[in-house]
């Protein structure tokens, strides 16, 4: 349920990028301005439920909570590039602007999904990438203390169901690699500890992400549960189960 606090050891990993950067990011930036997603938010909740990650990922994904302060996109542009990062300026006005890099370390920062009419963040006189499921991931915010060999820090990120819903709209509107996100939506699945003590209260969009996933998912039917450890699978199965049937998800027919 979203509201809750994780602890989180990565022993010596913050040593390593995207882990590193991470890091650098939270000490630069307010917890309450933003919130982690993408294939690290995926990774931080395989390490909460002490499940290896199967798959690296190099990036780290942002959501400016500009509802909370409308001036966090602004702001994190402000403090990434004061930590070495530049912004990737597009050509066109019109073109959303999202990405920063610094050498071979990229940060995305987005907005949420259905923002208020009279909001439309912009840096640099470009607006900010909508993220679909953005909205659904800040309502459904976790808080993550994370220790390792060099400190602690504190982050927020969606809760597993939070985390499982922006998969699932990553499934439905990017074509180019579907296959991941089903991968890292079966982690997910793995890493829940109790689908009875989900918040289950979803809206049509919801339910159309989390179904997109179960068809894929179905059973033992998709081979992303040949990603996970054995015990690891089938906990994510039965999760499945489970959840398809407390939240009323149809699958397919056999």
């Amino acid at each position: 349920m979203a509201g809750q606090t994780h602890a989180v050891d990565i022993g010596d990993d913050d040593l390593l990028p995207p882990w590193t950067t991470v890091f650098e990011v939270a000490r630069a930036i307010d917890i309450s301005d933003w919130v982690l997603v993408g294939g690290l938010m995926v990774q931080l909740h395989a390490r909460r439920a002490s499940i290896p990650p199967p798959r690296a990922t190099k990036d780290l994904d942002l959501i400016a909570d500009v509802q909370t302060n409308s001036s966090s996109f602004g702001s994190i542009g402000t403090a990434l590039t004061s930590i070495g990062f530049e912004v990737a300026v597009p050509d066109a006005h019109t073109s959303p602007i999202y990405r920063f890099t610094r050498g071979e370390e990229q940060v995305d920062v987005m907005v949420a999904d259905h923002l208020p009419s009279g909001m439309k963040p912009r840096l640099r006189a470009r607006p900010a990438f909508a993220v679909d499921g953005g909205a659904q991931a800040l309502n459904r915010r976790d808080t993550f203390v994370i220790t390792s060999t060099s400190g602690t820090i504190t982050i927020g990120a969606p809760d597993v169901l939070g985390a499982l819903i922006g998969k699932g709209a990553a499934y439905i509107v990017d074509q180019r690699d579907r296959g991941r996100h089903v991968e890292d939506a079966a982690l997910l699945l793995a890493s829940i500890e109790s689908v009875g003590d989900l918040n289950l209260t979803l809206n049509a969009s919801d339910r159309k992400r989390l179904r997109a996933l179960a068809f894929e998912l179905d059973a033992n039917l998709s081979p992303a549960w040949l990603s996970l450890a054995q015990r690891d699978s089938l906990r994510g199965q039965r999760n499945l189960a489970l959840l398809t049937e407390a939240a009323k998800l149809t699958t397919r027919q056999r």
